[in-house]
Parts: structure tokens; sequence; C-alpha cells
């Protein structure tokens, strides 16, 4: 593999792995909120 496509996959995998973890955590928020308040009203 040529140096400069190793360099492009080093510095483009911790950039996916962050936007990831950015979008799971925009969608399981609100998921998480709502499943919190239904809780809240059942007690």
């Amino acid at each position: 593999m040529p140096r400069h496509l190793i360099d492009m996959c080093a510095s483009i995998r911790p950039c996916l792995g962050h936007s990831i973890g950015h979008i799971m955590r925009a969608s399981v928020g609100p998921c998480l909120g709502h499943g919190i308040s239904l809780n809240m009203r059942a007690m």
C-alpha cells in the first residue's frame, strides 16, 4: 500500500468514528429522553 494511502486512512478513520459517535448520540438522546419521560409518567 502506498504511503499516502496509509496516511489518508489514518486520518479518515478517527473522523468517521467521531461522526458515527455523534450520529449515535443524536439519535439515542431523544429516544432515551422519551423513555425517561414515559417512565416518570408511569410512576
